[in-house]
């Protein structure tokens, strides 16, 4: 009854064009803010946005979206009304977004400083509410897991602005004293989030939570680690330990299954995260036969290993982009029988085409797909702004998806800039009498920088175009 009553709205406010746009959020909010503590952006930096750059545009627009997010999600934590990872998300995420706009030194470190006296803040009063039995401590286990990674992402702004400034003994020392704190905050994290797995296990066996609780907090635990690995013999063994306890988890779920606990698509969902957890192992496996060689870029017979190295890497990615599809086929057929919400389906369909992204090396595919991409989350921003209006959903997930939808359009611009910038760069070249020079050659993440191979230096892959993959790959841990 309900979710007809719901759908005849829907049809309503489509028919009467009372749908918001996603320009006019801000004007719909009209709410005053809450304490600047919560809200990092400096006013001086907020005054100077870039509004003539389209991407700069789509950014500031993201964080304004979130910004708003993170006031309305306090005030509903303050409340009692939202759990505390519902305002920890949405921190993070406005971190991130502003980090991504933002390049000065100064501004980084003073907004990383906002947000880490903001978490501090949350977590007394999580430890609060634990005292007084509101609250378990799995909560306040989570929330300090999450202040100690806004910490470390600040101590890596300060040594990051170190590296810039002046060589001399007093900016060296203290280079050295942030290296030490940074080491002492990643174990203090990995100790944390250790602790808070045991407790989330204890959770999924008693059957309180969801398998992507726990497979989150798992995969939390193997990123953390991975930061303090200082060899590609640890990355291996993490990565193992990680595939293991993941695959454990597999197999409880496929038992509740079998059992009539658990829906078919949960055991769809478990299979994805072990695909992927299969596959950073087999990276990790692969890193260490490249470092195993010398210069392997330069050796054929080594780039033919590479390629075979390469194969079951890319079947499992496969793989895994198959299982999503079944997933997401089979969502669509609960969704007809009224079993599930659209959203799950439209959130089940944007994992898909991030798979497909992470496989994809053309530029005309990836700018496709990041349009598929586009539409899916318009879609789901413009359904949920209706249903905020109908008082069916809360302003701040209404936003949260605008959020989303904003992250979405700035990928595909991001694209279709690397992609125009590649073709500029491939008319630029120019040929070389070295016939065996394989000009613009990428393996396992090494590439020409320039167009010769005969005339450069060998450099982390950096062509956001033809070779994707590693470009991908190496941004996500250069940091």
């Amino acid at each position: 009854m309900k979710a007809n009553r719901v759908n005849r709205r829907l049809l309503c406010a489509c028919a009467l064009g009372v749908a918001l746009s996603a320009t006019t959020y801000n004007q719909a909010a009209g709410q005053a803010p809450i304490d600047d503590r919560w809200l990092p952006t400096p006013d001086s930096v907020r005054e100077e946005r870039n509004v003539t750059d389209p991407l700069q545009a789509l950014q500031w627009e993201r964080v304004d979206a979130l910004r708003r997010v993170v006031e309305l999600s306090k005030i509903q934590f303050d409340s009692g009304t939202i759990l505390v990872e519902d305002l920890t998300g949405p921190m993070t995420s406005l971190l991130e977004a502003e980090l991504d706009v933002i390049s000065n030194a100064e501004e980084r470190i003073a907004i990383c400083q906002h947000l880490v006296e903001a978490f501090r803040e949350v977590e007394e009063a999580v430890d609060n509410r634990v005292q007084q039995g509101d609250l378990a401590t799995v909560d306040l286990l989570g929330t300090r897991a999450t202040r100690l990674h806004a910490a470390i992402q600040l101590l890596r702004e300060q040594l990051a602005a170190n590296e810039v400034a002046s060589p001399n003994p007093a900016v060296a020392a203290e280079e050295h004293d942030f290296s030490v704190a940074l080491q002492a905050l990643q174990r203090e994290r990995v100790d944390t989030l250790r602790e808070f797995v045991k407790y989330v296990d204890v959770q999924f066996a008693a059957g309180t939570i969801q398998s992507a609780d726990l497979t989150r907090a798992l995969c939390d635990l193997q990123s953390a680690e991975l930061e303090l690995a200082v060899d590609a013999e640890q990355r291996i063994a993490i990565c193992h330990r990680h595939l293991e306890s993941i695959r454990s988890v597999d197999e409880m779920v496929e038992l509740r299954h079998q059992a009539g606990e658990l829906s078919v698509d949960k055991v769809f969902e478990i299979h994805v995260v072990r695909l992927q957890a299969e596959i950073d192992l087999l990276r990790a496996q692969l890193a260490e036969q490249t470092a195993a060689n010398d210069d392997p870029p330069l050796n054929p017979s080594v780039n033919e290993d590479v390629n075979e190295g390469m194969d079951p890497i890319l079947a499992l990615q496969r793989e895994r982009i198959d299982t999503l599809r079944e997933s997401v086929e089979l969502l669509r057929e609960l969704l007809a029988f009224g079993a599930i919400q659209r959203g799950t389906v439209m959130r089940a369909m944007c994992d898909l085409l991030e798979a497909e992204l992470e496989l994809s090396t053309e530029s005309e595919e990836r700018i496709a797909l990041c349009q598929r991409l586009v539409e899916i989350c318009r879609q789901f921003d413009e359904r949920a702004m209706i249903l905020w209006r109908f008082a069916e959903t809360s302003e701040s997930d209404a936003l949260q998806c605008v959020a989303d939808r904003l992250a979405a359009e700035i990928q595909l611009l991001r694209e279709q800039t690397a992609a125009s910038a590649a073709s500029v760069s491939e008319e630029q070249e120019s040929d070389c009498p070295n016939s065996s020079c394989n000009r613009n050659g990428c393996s396992m993440g090494i590439v020409i920088v320039s167009n010769c191979r005969c005339r450069s230096a060998l450099a982390p892959c950096r062509d956001p175009g033809r070779h994707r993959r590693h470009f991908r790959h190496y941004a996500r841990h250069r940091h």
